[in-house]
């Protein structure tokens, strides 16, 4: 098989990810089972990545200190008078200073900015202090004001690299999420299994994938000259908008998912929020984009 992408990152994935394949028409209605979703027709079957843990997580110290450090923060922040925004940011483990972030678009709508931060600091509360938004952020979307952002725990960032989910409030499995991983200098040109190699770490999309109806994918270039492959994958557990994208050293994806049935009542705001996805892009000078690639390579 080729690999997804070019670099280092194929390796960390596979580290994080524990997974045992089943082949056959008899282990794939195990899983399926497992999962409550429908079987193969007989002589389609097709291999199933289960995902197995067998050890305990580990017990998360920082987390121990955060919960203390919020009850001793809790009342000085409530009694200062938070906006409509600034609410949404704290949902999203933005700092509370960051008051223009989400940024209110109007006519119902905001743009969401990304910390794409590591595991290792956790909440956006690691790194430096940056007052330019390009600097500090690496990624932004458009959401509906009325969806609310998910906090994402650190195991999940750290084996999955999900950075931001926020959800529909009528939906919880209408969502957009967008997954950050480092050690990607570019895309491989083999497009669809980009998106199968990025499910190894996503179970319920692989089960999408297996009761796939059709995928469609085609490049697109914004303003600045960056290229994102956008998909639209229709299968029959759902549908998935999709955009991705390297900058840097490190891969963009943004997932927007929609349950079946569900898709068309609400297909222009969802394909919103898909095409409005972008990395921002930094004043990088030539030696220091040279010295990221090769380090990459």
């Amino acid at each position: 098989n080729q690999p997804l992408l070019i670099g280092r990152g194929d390796a960390k994935m596979a580290q994080a990810t524990q997974s045992h394949v089943l082949a056959g028409t008899q282990l794939t209605s195990v899983a399926c089972a497992q999962r409550r979703v429908p079987c193969p027709a007989p002589g389609k079957a097709r291999a199933v990545h289960v995902r197995c843990s067998h050890e305990q997580a580990p017990v998360d110290q920082h987390g121990r200190r955060r919960m203390l450090l919020t009850s001793v923060a809790a009342p000085l922040l409530s009694a200062l008078p938070l906006s409509g925004s600034q609410d949404r940011a704290m949902a999203a483990g933005v700092f509370v200073g960051d008051a223009d972030n989400p940024e209110d678009l109007g006519g119902g709508w905001l743009r969401f900015y990304g910390l794409a931060t590591s595991s290792s600091s956790y909440g956006g509360y690691g790194g430096n202090e940056n007052t330019s938004r390009e600097d500090k952020y690496k990624y932004n979307f458009e959401v509906p004001e009325t969806w609310t952002a998910q906090t994402i725990g650190k195991i999940e960032k750290a084996t999955q690299g999900v950075d931001a989910r926020w959800v529909s409030p009528g939906d919880r499995d209408i969502l957009v999420q967008v997954l950050t991983l480092p050690g990607y200098s570019q895309l491989n040109s083999d497009r669809e299994q980009i998106i199968e190699n990025l499910a190894v770490a996503d179970y319920e999309l692989q089960d999408k994938l297996y009761y796939l109806n059709d995928l469609k994918v085609k490049e697109v270039t914004d303003e600045t000259g960056q290229v994102y492959f956008v998909y639209d994958i229709d299968t029959q557990l759902g549908r998935v908008l999709a955009s991705v994208t390297t900058y840097l050293g490190r891969l963009y994806a943004c997932f927007v998912n929609s349950p079946p049935g569900k898709f068309g009542e609400n297909e222009s705001q969802l394909r919103r929020i898909n095409d409005s996805f972008r990395v921002m892009k930094k004043v990088v000078s030539q030696e220091e984009e040279r010295i990221m690639m090769q380090y990459y390579r």
